[in-house]
């Protein structure tokens, strides 16, 4: 996925979805330290309520993250 492609998922995101990948981020950015608790997520919903698109957005952002700073 382009850096285009990413930052327009991300903008497309509402603001419970973007708090969750914010939230990531922090953790990802702020912890440094891999032996802290790991994050646990739950997603619930109906069909429809963009489950997977989170989930993609976390994974998207995960992986940008982690190749960028290894």
């Amino acid at each position: 996925m382009s850096k285009q492609q990413y930052c327009e998922l991300v903008r497309t995101t509402n603001q419970e979805q973007r708090h969750i990948i914010l939230e990531v981020v922090h953790r990802l950015h702020g912890c440094g330290d891999y032996t802290s608790e790991a994050v646990q997520i739950s997603f619930t919903g109906p069909a429809g309520c963009g489950k997977t698109y989170t989930l993609k957005c976390l994974m998207e952002t995960y992986n940008r993250y982690t190749q960028e700073h290894n």
